[in-house]
C-alpha cells in the first residue's frame, strides 16, 4: 500500500515594490591549478616554481641545474596544425605525433641560432617520407629530450634510434645523388646525439663522423653546389661538426686533413652567408678545426711544426668577424679567443715578443711580478697573462649574452676553454662559468654541460694549488670525450 504523504506550504508575505534584498555574496571556489611547466626539481620538493626559463629562481638560490620546461615560440603555433595534417602524422600513432610537436617547437631549436631560421625543424617534415630513417632519428632526439637525455627515460629514445639505423643501412644501398643531404642531415644528427645518450661520456659518433665527410666530398663535387643553398648548409654543418670533434679525435683516427683543394674551395663560396648553427664563422670553423687536431697531436705524441703553429697564431689574430649583430659578433670573438687559448696553452705562444695589439695590458705592468715562485720566465708569465685575459673577456662577453637569446647554443665549446683558464683571482667569472653552464644544461638538457662544471672545478683546484695543465688533458685522463656542440 502506497504512502500518502501531506504538504505545507508556508503562507505567502506581501512583497512591498520598494523592498530591496541585500546583496547576497558569491561564494566563488578558488580552483587549484598545479602548473605543467614548473620545473622538474621544484615538483619533487612539492613546492611552487615560478617557471623562470631556463632556470627558475629557486633553483638559482639552490645553484642547482634546472630542468625547466620551455615555453614554446608563440610565431609558430600556427605552423603546428599543417604538420598534424600531413600524411606523416595519419600514419602514427598518438606517441609519434607528440614526438614530432616537440621535436618541431622545442627539441630542434638547440641546434641553431634563430628557432626563425632552422633547418632542422618543419623544414625537414617534406623529406619523411622519402626518408624514414631521417623522420626516426628525429622521433628519437625529441624522445630523450623530452626525459633530458637521462638514462632511465631513454627507452623510446634508443628503440627509435636502432630502427633510425636500420632504415639507414638500407636507404644507403639505393642512395643517389638527390639523396646526399637527406642522408648527410640524418648521418648529422645521429652522430652529434650520440654522447647526448652516452652515460659514460666517452662515444662521440666518430663513425658518423666519418661516413658523414664522404657525403660531404660528394655533395661538394656535384656541378650544382654552388648554387645549391641545402648543399652550402651541409658543408656549413659538417666544418661546425668537425671543429666540435677535432681536440676529440685520436691522431690514428684523424680523417684527412680539411685543407684539401676541394673543401677549401667550397668553403670559400659558403664566406658571407649566414649559416644556421654557426652564423658567419665558417672560416673560423674551418680553421679550429685544423687547430684542434693539431693540438690533439700534440698532447698524445708530442709532435710539434712551429712553422704551422706560426702559421695558426697569424692566421687567428687576422681574422675579424662581422658585426652587424652585436650578440653574434661576441659569440664569433669567443671562439676566436677559444683558439688562441688552446694554441698558447698547449703549444706556448709562437710569437716572440708581445705584441700590443695582442694582450689587453702593458708588458711592463707585470714584469715587476716575474719574481712569483709559479713562474719560471717573463715570457712564460706573459703566456699566463695573455691567455687568462683572452679567458676573461670570453667569459665577460658570454654571459653579457641574455640566457633567453638563441645564440647561447654555441656558447659551450669557448666557455669550457675560457673557464678552464679562470684563476682565483677571477672568483666573479668562475661563478658565472657555473651558472651558464647549468643555464646551458636547461635550454639544451645536455648532459656534458653538468660534467663540464665538474671538470673545470677540478682544474681551478689544482690551478689554485700552483698546478697547471689544459681542459684537454684533464678530461682525456678522466676518459672522457666531451662533445658540446
Amino acid at each position: 500500500m502506497s504512502r500518502k504523504f501531506k504538504v505545507r506550504f508556508a503562507p505567502a508575505l506581501p512583497v512591498q515594490d520598494n523592498c530591496q534584498l541585500p546583496p547576497q555574496p558569491r561564494v566563488q571556489l578558488q580552483e587549484h591549478r598545479r602548473s605543467r611547466s614548473g620545473c622538474r626539481d621544484c615538483r619533487r620538493r612539492h613546492v611552487k616554481c615560478d617557471e623562470t626559463f631556463p632556470v627558475c629562481l629557486r633553483c638559482q638560490k639552490r645553484g642547482t641545474p634546472c630542468q625547466a620546461v620551455q615555453p614554446p615560440p608563440k610565431r609558430w603555433e600556427m605552423e603546428v596544425p599543417s604538420l598534424f595534417s600531413s600524411n606523416i602524422t595519419k600514419t602514427r600513432s598518438t606517441k609519434h605525433t607528440s614526438l614530432l610537436h616537440h621535436w618541431c617547437q622545442r627539441a630542434s631549436q638547440i641546434m641553431v641560432l634563430d628557432p626563425d631560421l632552422n633547418p632542422f625543424s618543419f623544414a625537414l617534415v617534406q623529406y619523411f617520407d622519402s626518408s624514414p630513417s631521417l623522420l626516426h632519428t628525429v622521433l628519437s632526439i625529441s624522445a630523450g629530450h623530452q626525459h633530458f637525455f637521462q638514462t632511465d627515460g631513454l627507452g623510446t629514445c634508443l628503440e627509435e634510434r636502432s630502427v633510425a639505423l636500420a632504415h639507414l643501412r638500407q636507404e644507403i644501398d639505393t642512395l643517389t645523388e638527390t639523396d646526399h643531404i637527406k642522408a648527410f642531415m640524418c648521418i648529422f644528427m645521429l652522430g652529434v646525439s650520440t654522447p647526448w645518450i652516452d652515460e659514460q661520456q666517452c662515444q662521440f659518433g666518430r663513425e658518423h663522423l666519418t661516413g658523414a665527410r664522404t657525403l660531404i666530398n660528394l655533395i661538394i663535387a656535384s656541378p650544382t653546389f654552388a648554387d645549391n643553398t641545402e648543399a652550402k648548409h651541409a658543408l656549413g654543418t659538417y666544418l661546425y661538426w668537425d671543429m666540435a670533434c677535432s681536440f676529440l679525435l685520436e691522431p690514428g683516427q684523424q680523417l684527412p686533413s680539411n685543407n684539401s683543394p676541394e673543401i677549401y674551395t667550397a668553403m670559400q663560396k659558403t664566406v658571407g652567408i649566414f649559416h644556421p648553427i654557426m652564423g658567419y664563422t665558417v672560416e673560423l670553423m674551418y680553421l679550429l678545426g685544423n687547430l684542434g687536431r693539431y693540438c690533439r697531436t700534440v698532447v698524445d705524441l708530442g709532435i710539434r711544426d712551429e712553422t704551422m703553429e706560426h702559421a695558426f697564431e697569424e692566421q687567428l689574430l687576422a681574422w675579424e668577424p662581422s658585426r652587424e649583430n652585436h650578440e653574434l659578433g661576441l659569440l664569433a670573438d669567443s671562439l676566436k679567443h677559444h683558439g688562441l687559448i688552446n694554441l698558447y696553452r698547449i703549444c706556448g705562444r709562437p710569437s716572440s715578443g708581445v705584441r700590443d695589439d695582442d694582450v689587453l695590458f702593458e708588458e711592463e705592468d707585470v714584469t715587476t711580478l716575474s719574481d712569483d715562485h709559479l713562474l719560471d720566465t717573463i715570457d712564460d708569465f706573459v703566456t699566463d697573462e695573455i691567455i687568462r685575459q683572452y679567458a676573461i673577456r670570453t667569459v665577460q662577453d658570454l654571459t653579457a649574452i641574455s640566457t633567453t637569446n638563441w645564440h647561447i647554443n654555441l656558447q659551450g665549446i669557448p666557455l669550457l676553454t675560457a673557464g678552464s683558464e679562470l684563476t682565483a683571482a677571477d672568483t666573479e667569472e668562475r661563478a658565472l662559468v657555473v651558472e651558464r653552464f647549468n643555464a646551458l644544461y636547461s635550454v639544451n638538457r645536455i648532459p656534458a654541460n653538468l660534467l663540464v662544471i665538474e671538470l673545470v672545478e677540478e682544474l681551478w683546484e689544482a690551478r689554485d694549488a700552483g698546478v697547471t695543465f689544459s681542459w684537454l688533458q684533464l678530461m682525456l685522463q678522466k676518459g672522457w670525450r666531451l662533445m658540446l656542440g
